[in-house]
């Protein structure tokens, strides 16, 4: 069904295909997700020339090496929220769709969970909604840097098991 995507494994049903299809025709891509562990994915969006704005969750499971190596990108910036109860799927490209859904920024979400998102189009009046709301979470979020990747990567290692 169009604007449904559940990856299932039909390409035209996944998300992240069509992430990377959009990427191309966008300059602005602004993200809000809990979980992040897949670099390899912002690194292709990044190389189609969008710019990213990124709001992660620092907690497990993001991924502190994940963080490092797409922190020093000119084209990305990202900020972190500490909280528990940041817990956003928000994918917005330019000034034409968003996703809304349960798939988070890592490898299984965006290419072997069985995954639940939805398309929003500019013209839907729940966009502008959208965009302010990702305003928000970026205006209420903190810079990230080497510095904060490397507290949360020495507590994810004292805290495992």
């Amino acid at each position: 069904m169009k604007g449904l995507y559940t990856n299932n494994s039909n390409k035209e049903d996944s998300l992240y295909y069509e992430m990377l299809k959009l990427s191309k025709d966008v300059s602005q891509i602004f993200i809000a997700v809990a979980f992040f562990t897949e670099d390899k994915v912002v690194e292709k969006l990044l190389k189609n020339g969008a710019k990213v704005a990124l709001v992660v969750r620092l907690g497990f499971p993001t991924c502190p090496k994940a963080l490092r190596k797409i922190i020093s990108n000119d084209n990305l910036e990202v900020k972190y929220f500490t909280g528990k109860s940041f817990h956003p799927k928000l994918y917005i490209f330019g000034n034409k769709i968003a996703f809304v859904g349960s798939a988070n920024l890592t490898k299984a979400a965006l290419q072997t969970n069985e995954e639940v998102t939805v398309s929003i189009h500019k013209d839907d009046c729940r966009f502008s909604e959208l965009l302010r709301l990702h305003q928000s979470y970026w205006d209420q979020a903190s810079i990230l840097t080497y510095e904060v990747i490397q507290k949360y990567e020495s507590i994810i290692e004292n805290n495992s098991i």
